[in-house]
């Protein structure tokens, strides 16, 4: 019987290791190569991809390599594979230089980690904030600024971090049509306006698309009841110089007949009124538009103590006389029934209307002796 040494048997252990390893980091070629692309075997092909060597890597192996990445990008979103494992998977093979300059590559990348973090949500946000990062794309960051905007939590993560990258994207004009969107970026431009921003302040918070959604948004909250809606809406306006003369006007007009607050705007607003006494043609245009309104404004009519709207109520009598006629007829014709009003009430001030009137000896004794006719101020 033949023993082997300990020498003789270390040498032949030796071998078949050395055997062993030398079949598991064989090299592949092109052919073997395409047979993994044929079979979809992305894991072994990607493994050994990069023993084709550089100067060998031609134009139909960077073909073979994009296309199996954005195959195995589109097989794991069909079969609803958005896991970590395939995202840690696209993030390595994304360093490579083929991959990390296509286009297609990265559209389908962002459009897996989309979904993949939109599944996971808070548990992988750190990864989120940190693909983010490296690849700042508008969709992504709608898509992040949005989530964090539903969830109570991560508020380390300011959302306008990431929604700014879709304000400013080349397709902003699409992102900025998103109602979230659209609040987060009103909310950022009334911090820049409580600061005195100027023009140039909001060019970089929002691009010049963008803006174009935000501005006809800002003129429909220009006229509505909500006074800080509308305020905030003037001064954006105001700031990019987005505002028409009737717009200003009319704007200005119904501050004071809101119950005008003290301040910048208030005394912007003063001296609009005070130069529509000479400027009839706009009295006519602010009117017609006043007429569309219901109810009418009318809260200066019960605003501050009495000395005050009587100043304010003398002025409207001597700079737009035609708004108290129509505040006052439209209050008649409610009141007889002569006018139907599916809204009800058009003129809800009518009775505090008719005491300041009384007060300041309004000069339209007709018209304030048919109010003080009517059996409901009695």
């Amino acid at each position: 019987m033949y023993f082997l040494s300990i020498k003789h048997l270390f040498y032949l252990l030796l071998c078949i290791f050395w055997g062993h390893s030398v079949y598991s980091q064989q090299i592949y070629s092109k052919a073997d190569l395409e047979i993994l692309e044929e079979q979809k075997n992305f894991e072994e092909f990607f493994l050994h991809a990069r023993d084709i060597l550089p100067q060998a890597r031609d134009f139909g192996w960077d073909e073979m390599v994009l296309r199996m990445g954005n195959s195995y990008i589109k097989t794991k979103m069909g079969e609803n594979q958005n896991n970590a494992i395939a995202f840690n998977f696209i993030e390595n093979i994304y360093e490579w230089p083929t991959l990390k300059k296509d286009i297609d590559f990265n559209r389908l990348r962002v459009q897996f980690a989309i979904k993949y973090f939109q599944n996971c949500k808070e548990k992988c946000f750190k990864d989120f904030a940190n693909f983010f990062n490296k690849n700042p794309d508008g969709e992504l960051g709608l898509t992040l600024g949005k989530l964090l905007a539903s969830l109570d939590t991560l508020q380390e993560y300011p959302k306008w971090n990431y929604f700014k990258a879709a304000a400013n994207s080349p397709f902003s004009a699409k992102f900025c049509l998103d109602s979230t969107l659209k609040s987060e970026i009103i909310e950022q431009l009334s911090i820049l306006v409580e600061n005195s921003a100027k023009p140039e302040e909001i060019e970089l918070t929002i691009n010049n698309d963008c803006w174009k959604i935000i501005k006809d948004d800002l003129r429909d909250g220009l006229f509505l009841h909500s006074r800080r809606i509308s305020l905030l809406s003037y001064n954006i306006l105001k700031i990019k110089m987005s505002l028409t003369k009737k717009e200003e006007q009319l704007f200005q007009v119904l501050f004071i007949l809101n119950g005008p607050i003290v301040g910048k705007t208030f005394n912007e607003s003063w001296n609009t009124l005070k130069a529509l006494s000479s400027d009839s043609k706009s009295r006519e245009q602010i009117l017609a538009e006043l007429k569309k309104l219901d109810p009418l404004p009318g809260e200066v009519f019960k605003s501050f103590d009495g000395t005050k709207r009587s100043v304010i109520f003398k002025t409207l009598n001597e700079t737009f006389p035609e708004y108290l006629d129509l505040y006052a007829k439209t209050c008649l014709s409610y009141l007889k029934g002569s006018e139907k009003f599916p809204n009800g009430n058009p003129t809800v001030e009518c009775k505090d209307f008719l005491q300041t009137a009384t007060q300041t000896e309004w000069g339209n004794s007709t018209l304030l002796n048919e109010l003080k006719s009517i059996p409901f101020f009695k």
